[in-house]
């Protein structure tokens, strides 16, 4: 897709409303039917038909070529684990890769705001009420994941995850109305929730656009080692690291953390760790290190769990450039 200021033309002549990245690419979607009502059966043929006139192909079923897979599960009913595509999609079809999925998720409008309105009234209480947060699917200690996911992004992040454990979905596309939509909320591992409003001109192009735009890029986590080792002795010398161990107990101290996410602590799933990471920790912080002209920061917490208050030297890297494939950084 080109990129201009106006209405923006695709690689293969389909004209969009907004500009758009020139790195877009086409992709291939197929949508897997799921438990749906009718109302998100619909806005999936709306989606296939949108990415069809957007220049994408919408394939019957998922093979090799397939990039995004498009199903549906219902509001409030856990989808078991050996059913949920998230985890039985490759083997099922016999795909060498696993594509990205996007479950798209109906729930009715007053069904919406009295969930919002329970998780405010529950975020209020501290320590928690285990009772406020009892949801069918979700493990018994799920209560304080949601409870700090509340505190961190407000009762619909609450919300969110608990949307999430149930569809046994990363990627959920919340489906809010009742006749017709209203809007879609747009839901992924790190808790974000923008909005496409229905009573927008452009409703379905602007999801169509959001879901090609996350498969067009790829997670920059193909990080190198390059140079010799940082000398014993003058890793010593340097005081950076030891500050950073010091600045993560403080702003732990001051509550700048949440709590690591587990996934295990929301919903047992056997599988989960074939399937995402098995916690999402947030939080990462960095210094500048003249001695070394590199960045010292905190190491991811998808990779290993890491409480970013209590960090040690161990849980530090030393970054001194990006690949020129911007795949990853240079590291020492």
């Amino acid at each position: 897709m080109s990129k201009d200021l106006g209405a923006t033309t695709t690689e293969r002549g389909a004209r969009v409303t907004k500009p758009v990245h020139s790195w877009l690419r086409h992709i291939c979607v197929a949508a897997v039917p799921g438990a749906a009502t009718p109302l998100a059966e619909g806005l999936i043929q709306e989606l296939l038909r949108f990415f069809q006139l957007l220049g994408h192909t919408a394939q019957s079923a998922p093979d090799d070529r397939t990039d995004v897979i498009l199903t549906s599960a219902r509001f409030g009913e856990p989808v078991p684990w050996r059913e949920a595509l998230l985890f039985s999609a490759r083997r099922r079809f016999g795909l060498s890769h696993m594509p990205t999925l996007y479950t798209l998720v109906h729930v009715p409008s007053s069904a919406f705001h009295r969930l919002l309105d329970h998780f405010q009234v529950a975020l209020a209480k501290e320590p928690p009420d285990p009772g406020d947060y009892v949801f069918p699917g979700l493990a018994p200690q799920a209560y304080r994941v949601l409870w700090e996911q509340s505190r961190r992004g407000g009762p619909i992040l609450a919300l969110e995850r608990l949307v999430q454990a149930q569809a046994k979905s990363i990627r959920v596309l919340l489906a809010v109305g009742d006749e017709r939509p209203e809007a879609v909320y747009h839901f992924d591992l790190v808790g974000a929730y923008p909005r496409s409003d229905a009573q927008a001109h452009d409703f379905y192009e602007d999801i169509v656009l959001r879901i090609v735009t996350t498969v067009s890029t790829s997670e920059v986590t193909y990080h190198q080692t390059v140079g010799t080792p940082i000398p014993q002795d003058l890793w010593e010398s340097l005081s950076t690291p030891a500050s950073m161990c010091v600045a993560g107990q403080h702003l732990g101290e001051r509550g700048f953390f949440t709590e690591m996410v587990r996934i295990a602590d929301l919903v047992r799933v056997p599988a989960v760790a074939d399937a995402v990471a098995e916690q999402y920790s947030e939080g990462c912080f960095a210094t500048w290190e003249p001695m070394l002209s590199a960045l010292i920061a905190t190491v991811t917490g998808s990779a290993r769990p890491v409480d970013k208050g209590k960090i040690t030297e161990n849980d530090l890297a030393v970054i001194v450039g990006v690949r020129p494939d911007k795949r990853g950084a240079l590291v020492r």
